[in-house]
């Protein structure tokens, strides 16, 4: 029914809902009707009727536009068969094709404006959209063959043996939510199922069974919003799960190095205590035992023991304090590798012979110029010795 007189449809509108010019939304039933001819036309179109060996594609000329990269509508329940078109609109249909089929044998009376049905008998409704106008055929027509169809594809799908050779269906969906991380495979309704017979220690056999089982009643609905309400709760039970799973890893890993490093602080702090207490009771024991006195000498004889505090110098020259102890210290020293860094012994030989022949050309310039006079005795030089493995004659006595 389309009325010749109101107002002005809204831009992107091809059915009134409010009265004005143009497609009306209400239908009018089998049966005596009556409508001013003069405002109202009238146009008679069949039920739509799906073949009892096919299915029935629902494409909506009115609703809200689909979210981009979406192919197909979101279906909510208060649709039903897409028999009411104002219910269709208020509950938040979208235009294109719609996610149910008409299951086969259907008869129903739709909107021919606001919906176009596929079957592969016939097509229903009334192409009105500037999208369904670009793809009709040379009589104004739209078949299955204008959305890229085939025959089979509105045709029931039927999954039978062929011989002794039994099969099974495996649907693939072409869009919906992702799969969890890690699937290859979506199960509609999730594993709760499963899990519900494990945690009640029901047999493998029977686990299989629901897993084997037949799925077509959810298959047929799997459009169903409770159904994907259901998924997407698996789903993000399943994220949360794995989320909470590695946050109590790290919370885990966490806890044990700061239990480690705390057990280490306190195993050390304890072991210096003891050393401390020891300590504390040997210098006690000592002060007890030797006196104040002694226990104060012991204690820093071993702390320069401990320190590595050089007291006696590595190098010890006695004599008068003339030239050539002067020579000999040095040369212990360079022995030594003090002021070399030590040396290789070939070095430290030359650098010895050229010592000595100082030593010797300096001994007998100062005989010749002064009166000879008896050696001293050698002073005790035994630590030297030890040290350089011989004993320098003295210089002479000048007194």
């Amino acid at each position: 029914m389309a009325k010749r007189l109101g107002g002005q449809l809204r831009e992107g509108h091809v059915i009134a809902f409010k009265g004005e010019a143009g497609y009306q939304a209400s239908l009018l039933m089998p049966g005596l009707r009556f409508r001013p001819w003069l405002v109202y036309s009238v146009k008679k179109f069949p039920w739509v009727q799906v073949p009892a060996d096919g299915i029935g594609v629902v494409i909506a000329q009115v609703g809200a536009p689909l979210p981009p990269g979406a192919k197909s509508a979101f279906y909510n329940p208060a649709f039903g068969n897409f028999a009411d078109v104002r219910s269709f609109i208020d509950q938040g249909g979208q235009q294109g094709v719609q996610r149910p089929v008409l299951p086969p044998g259907s008869l129903v009376p739709m909107h021919p404006v606001g919906f176009l049905v596929l079957t592969y008998a016939q097509t229903f409704g009334f192409p009105v959209s500037p999208d369904m106008l670009s793809i009709v055929d040379s009589t104004n027509q739209l078949t299955y063959e204008s959305f890229g169809l085939q025959l089979n594809e509105l045709q029931v799908v039927r999954i039978a043996p062929e011989g002794d050779v039994d099969y099974v269906g495996v649907v693939t969906t072409l869009e919906g939510d992702p799969l969890p991380s890690g699937d290859i495979a979506g199960r509609l309704g999730g594993y709760t199922d499963v899990e519900a017979m494990e945690a009640e220690g029901r047999l493998d056999q029977e686990i299989m069974e629901l897993l084997l089982g037949s799925k077509n009643n959810l298959h047929n609905n799997y459009q169903d919003p409770t159904l994907h309400g259901q998924r997407r709760r698996n789903n993000a039970a399943a994220r949360t799960a794995e989320a909470e799973g590695e946050a109590n890893f790290t919370r885990m890993t966490g806890e044990a190095q700061a239990s480690r490093t705390q057990a280490i602080g306190v195993a050390e702090a304890r072991a210096i205590e003891a050393q401390g207490l020891a300590r504390a009771v040997g210098y006690e024991a000592q002060t007890d035992a030797f006196g104040s006195g002694a226990t104060a000498i012991v204690a820093v004889a071993q702390a320069v023991s401990e320190g590595h505090v050089k007291v006696v110098p590595d190098v010890l020259v006695a004599g008068g304090g003339g030239s050539v102890e002067g020579l000999a210290a040095t040369l212990m020293n360079t022995l030594a590798g003090g002021s070399n860094g030590g040396e290789g012994i070939g070095s430290a030989k030359k650098r010895l012979d050229a010592v000595v022949s100082k030593v010797e050309k300096d001994a007998g310039k100062h005989r010749s110029s002064t009166d000879m006079v008896p050696e001293a005795p050698i002073e005790d030089l035994t630590t030297s010795a030890d040290l350089v493995g011989e004993v320098l004659p003295p210089p002479p006595s000048t007194g």
